[in-house]
């Protein structure tokens, strides 16, 4: 073995150290199972449901999960605040204010469940009618809004148990969960649809993944360290006020995040047809899972960055977030260019062809790996200080004006004009979050994470030059045969473009893991 082998090997040996010392590459590693399991359910799904359901009800199923995903933020963001509420009380030990803290969430979400049950209820006849739903399928449709909102609100107790997993850095146990119930949900899904339920198969899909996911929380919490108990001085109102001032801002800003997936595809049911929005969603499905990704790197080391702040640990929060930072820049490149590269591919593979957006579509959609998580990742300066500022108002103030420009492009170029405007929309966000949560973290703009923000705007550049090469490509795919079909296939043009993204982030990538390591800080008494 040559000196340079072995000086390898020694730097993977040592990244390998790190990752097994630290409990936030524990969460890493689970946040990661989770994805590539969520990942391939939400790509055997497609075929699963293309075999059995028409292009409208495609497009309904795509319809009823966004309305369902809307309910959800009805708990006004008190199931995301309840980790934040807890941390102090965790990080010092006091049992009592865990056990207050747990007690006003819980009471809450209840009363939230309850309302959002009556909501989705009431709104079922309405929805159906405004989107036009065909004659029959209206009778279903409203069937499966009504059971949906229903087990919705049933989740509703549960939604505090991940905040408290991550106060107590026991966080890894969510995604190891998120990467088991989706597959509960699948098996249902597919024997009922074999069975000839049709979209009725959906809800009882969701009863199957809520229950597991319900049952596997409730355990979770009887054997914790710090087990919270009801306690009823937490019914106060103080505490609801401060609860309620930082988890209103986590509402709007969950609720628009959630819109901005949303939305293009309600758009489009209401501009086009219902036919067209699986066209949209199939092509963005593997932008989105992508994301995922991106998204689960930062967010695995936010119980260890939050609990450097809360210790006081300043320059140590300060090296590790721009650490995460060189690492979500570097998978958010290589995911945008396997985008430009394959995503074509991907969709013809599940679909069979006629579901692909166009290469113009798919450049925005690349364009979105680097927004969506970069933003997200100045975001989480927010939550981490404790104040989100006026990211709310931020949030507000940016649905008109991607509703506008998303109406404009529509007019001209169709799906790939709303693809643009919703591509664009995180950097509202993510500019905000860089300005207002270093402040909010005692920092100057210029000591925390500047080369990120850099580096974002030279990746995003470098994607949407790539990406437009490749859309004025004249001969752009090829084909093979495969199972007795023809599957298309990048050409070698379009691999030696998209590979010049992908060489800049894996070495941006691997810069940022040789020098990262989180440490475990012991509480403090």
């Amino acid at each position: 073995m040559t000196a340079r082998n072995r000086q390898w090997g020694t730097k993977l040996q040592r990244i390998w150290k790190r990752v097994r010392s630290s409990r936030a590459s524990r969460n890493a590693a689970a946040s990661y199972l989770a994805f590539f399991s969520t990942a391939l359910w939400g790509l055997i799904s497609i075929p699963v449901a293309i075999s059995f359901l028409s292009k409208e009800e495609l497009g309904l199923w795509t319809v009823i999960n966004a309305f369902l995903g809307y309910l959800i933020w009805m708990d006004f963001g008190v199931g995301g605040a309840t980790g934040r509420m807890l941390a102090d009380s965790v990080a010092k030990n006091d049992q009592d204010e865990i056990n207050r803290w747990w007690t006003a969430t819980r009471a809450v979400l209840v009363c939230q469940g309850c309302l959002v049950t009556v909501v989705g209820i009431l709104l079922a006849p309405a929805l159906t009618a405004l989107l036009g739903v065909p004659s029959n399928l209206n009778e279903e449709a409203r069937w499966v809004i009504t059971y949906g909102a229903i087990i919705t609100g049933l989740s509703f107790p549960m939604r505090g148990a991940p905040g408290l997993l991550m106060a107590q850095e026991r966080f890894h146990w969510v995604p190891l969960l998120q990467a088991v119930t989706p597959w509960i949900n699948l098996t249902v899904f597919y024997i009922l649809l074999r069975a000839g339920w049709g979209l009725k198969a959906y809800v009882w899909a969701l009863v199957a993944s809520q229950a597991a996911t319900w049952i596997t929380y409730y355990l979770l919490i009887r054997i914790a360290p710090s087990r919270p108990r009801f306690d009823r001085a937490g019914l106060e109102r103080r505490r609801f006020g401060r609860l309620f001032a930082f988890s209103g801002n986590l509402t709007i800003i969950g609720l628009v995040d959630t819109m901005m997936v949303t939305l293009p595809a309600l758009m489009i049911a209401r501009l086009g047809n219902l036919a067209s929005v699986p066209i949209y969603n199939f092509s963005w499905k593997g932008p989105l899972l992508a994301s995922g990704l991106v998204g689960r790197t930062y967010h695995s080391f936010f119980p260890g960055l939050q609990r450097l702040y809360v210790s006081g640990e300043r320059e140590l929060f300060r090296q590790k977030h721009e650490q995460v930072g060189n690492i979500t820049m570097g998978i958010s490149l290589i995911v945008a260019a396997g985008i430009l590269g394959c995503n074509s591919t991907l969709v013809h593979l599940l679909t069979g062809g006629g579901f692909y957006i166009g290469p113009y579509g798919n450049l925005w959609f690349a364009l979105a790996m680097i927004t969506i998580p970069i933003s997200g990742y100045f975001r989480i300066l927010m939550p981490i200080s404790g104040n989100l500022g006026k990211n709310a108002l931020v949030s507000i103030c940016k649905i008109p004006f991607v509703l506008g420009l998303g109406l404009f492009l529509w007019r001209d170029y169709g799906m790939s004009g709303v693809a643009a405007a919703f591509a664009l929309a995180p950097i509202f966000n993510g500019v905000y979050g860089y300005f207002r949560g270093t402040a909010n973290c005692g920092f100057k703009r210029h000591e925390i994470s500047s080369k990120i923000a850099v580096r974002a705007i030279a990746a995003a550049t470098l994607i949407i030059i790539t990406g437009a090469i490749i859309a004025n490509l004249p001969h752009a795919e090829a084909s093979i045969t495969l199972l007795e079909g023809r599957l298309r296939i990048p050409s070698w043009h379009i691999l030696v473009l998209a590979s010049l993204p992908f060489t800049v982030g894996l070495y941006t990538c691997w810069k940022g893991l040789l020098g990262f390591r989180l440490p475990t800080l012991k509480p403090t008494h």
